[in-house]
């Protein structure tokens, strides 16, 4: 699930921010309890801070009433070429 997520906020990183592309470095998950299906959930994730090319971002997984079922620590690395170039490279 946090996978999923995380792609889709780096497609919201590349394309509506001035973070620009990014490449996923780390993504740490710490399980709080079990999660029974079928069950509706809520995942938040926002970026807590930028620190040059390093991205940090903080996901969690809810029930939406104040349960949380899972945290994740999301560490994405901005290239130091722009991506066109890197694809060119190669």
């Amino acid at each position: 699930m946090f996978f999923n997520v995380k792609g889709k906020l780096e497609y919201i990183l590349n394309r509506f921010s001035s973070v620009g592309p990014c490449f996923t470095a780390n993504l740490n998950v710490d399980y709080k309890k079990p999660l029974l299906t079928p069950a509706w959930v809520l995942v938040r994730a926002h970026v807590e801070r930028v620190d040059g090319r390093k991205v940090y971002v903080h996901a969690s997984v809810e029930n939406g009433e104040g349960g949380i079922y899972a945290q994740a620590v999301v560490l994405f690395v901005k290239p130091k070429m722009p991506v066109n170039e890197l694809i060119q490279q190669k």
